[in-house]
């Protein structure tokens, strides 16, 4: 944004300011004082329409109002010297405006105020009055009272002072005006914004119903109609798959989530927006995002920076959301203050399956429902006259639909760029392989290695998804480790910090499985000791249930291409590589099962 001149204060409000003969507008005098001067008008109105005021008509109309002789032609003066009945208008009482200090001691105090008091230092004024005695002292000058400082204190200009105190970010925030609203918001999902944040209630274990900490939201609301689009409620931090979960729900029809939550109501919301609006967060700069709303048609635009009052919608939202949950046990408020006594980890007895059901019905059977004062209507009623049409106005129909649910979800999920070899796809140390990639092996373009694009849900790791550039699709791939089960990327993260901790081999997945299986019984053992250890294992279950009810994996439908590779079935028992260090003798872990996917594999598997 470019720099713009800043307009002067005026040293009054517009209501207090001088006309343009100096005195001041009829407004800008008290009620009291108006009254007073339209009861004098009142009085002597008759007497400006004689040609002579008489002693006897004066004293006439003294008697009649209460006052003298000498008010009467006081009255009479001030109107026709001022013209209007302002000249009227009764003087304040007391000394006139001014100060009635040495003006030694006068600039003394400026001084002070501007170089000591309005600094990034932020001095209490005890401190300012202070170092104005000090300053006279050491002037010779009177000391002032410390009420005189602070008036010329509170005398400066507001914008100003937080200006040189707390910065120009500051001061625009606070003083400049935001004018108008966002533009090109004219009809459901013109513009759509979405952010994240930690709710202010602590949920408990599905199992032992033991806190576990405080979920995060990521929320979509739709500008024109304040409809939410769609959110995500998880114990994950705010990243691109919370992101992606988000619009997901935001762009399909949301009849499968109300079911499956168990909730009954209207959330007619769905389809694709032209314009997302965001912040600046790395998780919206992320090449997944960007690349799906290119494939969709989105336009991805960001706020400026360090500007919150351009994501005005959403953030009102947020704080609304945090307030309708300050009802629920467990809630944590917003500060200590509020919070007062209340002990959330005491009182917490919600869920993350239970907050969500809570959330959705205030979504659907509250908020959608009650009118919003920025609208002057309903969110949902809103939405509807904006789509169906009304007040002699069109609607805009129904929004862009995605027509291949499989292929939104898919599209919303982190990627990667990978190259094909002999071994498969290789990321983070993990390979997948499937016979429809072996034409693709070594694939060149022009004289470098060619880059596929991948996708991957960080909740399931056991399988990727391969973008086929001539067919347009996905192909499913799995992992080598096919009688593993799967795991989440955060899991297997941790198990290779397991693994490196304990200086296991790490020139074979193995390992880090068997590792991840090691750290699993030791959360067992912790989960009734720990609140981390109890949230590690909630948001495990929490990520298996979503993928069960959201992307259940469809029978094969590629051909061949997701089929066991062949020499799949040559296993050996799993033996600890030399050097490393063994498990525990166990019988279920004798009888695990070993693929040496690391091993070159010969053309022939292909």
């Amino acid at each position: 944004m470019g720099s713009r001149r800043r307009q002067a204060r005026p040293a009054l409000a517009p209501a207090q300011a001088a006309d343009k003969t100096g005195k001041r507008p009829f407004e800008a005098f008290s009620p009291r004082a108006r009254a007073a001067a339209e009861r004098r008008l009142a009085a002597i109105a008759p007497l400006m329409k004689l040609p002579k005021v008489t002693q006897a008509v004066a004293s006439a109309t003294a008697r009649q109002h209460g006052v003298s002789v000498a008010t009467i032609y006081r009255w009479l003066g001030r109107l026709r010297g001022g013209g209007s009945r302002v000249a009227l208008a009764p003087k304040p009482r007391g000394r006139k405006a001014g100060a009635r200090l040495d003006p030694r001691v006068e600039a003394a105090i400026k001084i002070v105020i501007e170089s000591f008091h309005l600094t990034k230092a932020r001095p209490k004024k005890a401190r300012t009055i202070e170092e104005v005695y000090r300053y006279c002292r050491k002037a010779h000058l009177p000391k002032p009272h410390a009420n005189t400082i602070r008036n010329r204190i509170r005398a400066v200009d507001r914008e100003m002072l937080v200006r040189r105190r707390h910065g120009a970010k500051a001061a625009s925030d606070k003083h400049e005006p935001v004018i108008g609203s966002i533009p090109g918001a004219d009809h459901p999902f013109d513009l759509v914004q979405i952010d994240h944040t930690k709710l202010d209630v602590i949920l408990v274990s599905e199992q032992d119903r033991k806190p576990i900490g405080r979920p995060s939201l990521t929320v979509a609301i739709d500008v024109y109609s304040r409809v939410i689009a769609g959110y995500c409620i998880s114990l994950d931090d705010p990243s691109a798959l919370t992101v992606g979960l988000c619009l997901q729900q935001a762009f399909l029809p949301k009849g499968p989530w109300l079911l499956r939550v168990g909730v009954e109501g209207e959330w007619p919301v769905s389809g694709l927006p032209a314009v997302i609006h965001c912040d600046n967060a790395r998780e919206f700069h992320g090449m997944a995002l960007q690349d799906a709303c290119v494939e969709f048609g989105i336009e991805l635009d960001y706020r400026p920076v360090k500007a919150p009052k351009y994501g005005g919608h959403i953030e009102r939202l947020i704080g609304t959301i945090n307030g309708c949950l300050r009802e629920i046990p467990g809630a944590t408020f917003s500060n200590v203050a509020e919070r007062g006594e209340n002990d959330p980890d005491a009182t917490a007895c919600m869920t993350l399956r239970e907050l969500e059901r809570y959330f959705t019905e205030w979504v659907v059977n509250v908020y959608h429902r009650r009118l919003h004062n920025g609208i002057g209507t309903s969110p949902l009623a809103r939405w509807t006259k904006g789509i169906e049409g009304g007040d002699g106005k069109l609607g805009t129909g129904a929004t862009r639909a995605a027509f291949d649910e499989r292929h939104l979800r898919i599209t919303f999920l982190p990627l990667a760029k990978r190259s094909v070899q002999r071994h498969g796809v290789e990321w983070d140390k993990i390979r997948y392989h499937a016979h429809a990639l072996r034409p693709l092996i070594g694939a060149k373009k022009g004289r470098r290695t060619e880059q596929f694009t991948v996708r991957r849900d960080p909740r399931d790791i056991s399988r990727i998804y391969f973008l086929d550039n001539k067919m347009g699709t996905y192909l499913d791939v799995d992992w080598v480790h096919l009688g593993r089960p799967s795991i989440s990327l955060w899991e297997w993260k941790a198990a290779q910090r397991f693994a490196k901790e304990h200086k296991l081999p790490d020139d074979t997945g193995e390992q880090i499985l068997m590792a991840r299986e090691r750290m699993l019984a030791t959360v067992e053992q912790a989960r009734q000791h720990t609140r981390k250890a109890r949230r590690e294992q909630e948001r495990r279950r929490d990520h298996k249930e979503r993928l069960a009810a959201a992307v259940a994996r469809p029978p094969d439908e590629h051909d061949a291409g997701l089929a066991a590779p062949a020499g799949a079935e040559n296993v050996v028992p799993f033996k600890p590589a030399a050097g490393a260090t063994a498990a525990p003798s166990d019988p279920a872990t004798e009888k695990r099962w070993k693929i040496d996917f690391k091993a070159p594999v010969k053309p022939e598997v292909w």
